[in-house]
């Protein structure tokens, strides 16, 4: 993974300490990999504790909660994959194909295509004998763990290069990894591909590495709907890099079209499979998703659970104020990237899975860091989302919808 560089101006707070601020040798080790390992481990002693609990009766696939397990026996594997899973996997196997009225009736329509074709690339390299639905599972779950690592690893990166900070990096690391919907990061869902995407992109342009940044935006841009809002943060390094002048961001400026030309290209081939040109957002509308004022969705949302509402209001709440304080200290980029990324969230007339979209927003989790940077606040906050996680996972592993 890039090594930090000299701090890079911009931030109100936290001034360049200059290379003194450069992390000990083995961060990777310590502040990445042993906490993803230690919380992966934690994360399966739940599920075993969870197998004291019976199972939903509400999930789809009642004949899969009877016996217990998706796709194997093994449940250090099988817990990874729940819900949303079988729709990647279909996406990976079969490509898009709508199964009824794309507005009614629900299909892998609806899902982004980046990370299935993964799946279905590394599916393709094993042995014949080793593929099949079981094979792509275990593809989706270890794409899925590498990709959180790395991404982890680059949102240190980002951290240490914009604030100059090892401390910052680590604790905004543990935050993602504690967070209730952090364990989505290893599930066989797009969440870690999506995070992976985004902190490659804010490192490569806080470095003034525009086109690549671009492209890594693209990238989240066919991983998930959110993606296409980089463009804007991106833009704010670009002009902070160019003293703030914008004759002077010719011509990096055109790689900031790329996320919503990537977007188009997705929506262009949703066209040609479905014949309905706004594919790309009625599939939603069989999910619950509408277009709604944000103040009817954030106080009377909708969906599939009656009692959803509470935690994802508190969830909403803090990542509001997370993406104020941001845009407050000048951290613009940041800011900007966490406030968008709530309004597709607002107006979309449910709040389900939003607490699973808000466990990506890295930029408001390092401002959570810096809030809760006192020793007591920042055990207050570990303490807090270890307690909603592993209730959460427990609800996950017996087959519950969570997020």
């Amino acid at each position: 993974m890039p090594s930090a560089g000299p701090a890079l101006a911009g931030p109100r707070r936290r001034p360049a300490p200059g290379p003194a601020a450069r992390p000990a040798p083995g961060w990777l080790l310590r502040d990445v990999l042993l906490p993803f390992a230690w919380t992966r481990a934690a994360l399966l002693g739940v599920a075993w504790f969870a197998l004291q609990f019976g199972q939903s009766w509400t999930y789809p696939r009642p004949a899969v909660a009877l016996r217990g397990f998706s796709y194997t026996r093994q449940l250090w594997l099988d817990v990874w994959g729940r819900w949303d899973t079988i729709w990647y996997l279909d996406l990976a196997a079969w490509g898009y194909k709508a199964t009824g009225p794309i507005a009614h009736a629900q299909s892998n329509i609806a899902f982004f295509p980046a990370y299935p074709l993964l799946v279905r690339a590394a599916h393709a390299l094993l042995p014949r004998a080793w593929q099949g639905e079981l094979g792509r599972f275990a593809v989706a779950v270890a794409l899925s763990n590498v990709l959180a690592v790395a991404g982890l690893a680059l949102v240190h990166a980002y951290v240490r290069a914009r604030f100059a900070d090892p401390a910052l990096a680590r604790r905004t690391v543990l935050y993602l990894l504690a967070f209730p919907a952090g364990f989505f990061l290893s599930c066989a869902y797009s969440e870690a591909l999506f995070l992976f995407c985004c902190a490659a992109a804010f490192l490569a342009s806080a470095r003034h590495r525009f086109w690549l940044a671009g492209l890594a935006a693209a990238a989240a841009s066919l991983a998930r709907p959110a993606g296409v809002l980089l463009a804007l943060p991106l833009a704010f390094h670009l002009l902070e890099a160019r003293g703030w002048d914008p004759r002077r961001t010719f011509p990096q400026a055109l790689a900031l079209l790329l996320p919503p030309l990537a977007l188009a290209g997705h929506a262009a081939n949703l066209w040609r499979v479905t014949g309905e040109p706004l594919a790309l957002f009625h599939a939603q509308a069989a999910w619950g998703r509408h277009l709604t004022s944000p103040w009817r969705t954030f106080f009377f949302p909708s969906g599939y659970d009656p009692h959803m509402g509470p935690v994802e209001q508190a969830a909403l709440g803090l990542f509001l104020a997370l993406g104020l304080w941001l845009l407050r200290e000048r951290h613009f980029a940041g800011g900007a990237f966490t406030l968008l990324s709530l309004v597709p969230i607002l107006t979309s007339g449910t709040l389900m899975s939003s607490v699973r979209f808000l466990a990506v927003l890295f930029p408001a989790f390092v401002a959570l860091a810096e809030v809760a940077e006192g020793e007591a606040a920042d055990r207050s906050v570990l303490t807090l989302f270890a307690m909603g996680q592993a209730a959460l996972f427990v609800a996950w592993t017996r087959f519950y919808w969570v997020a």
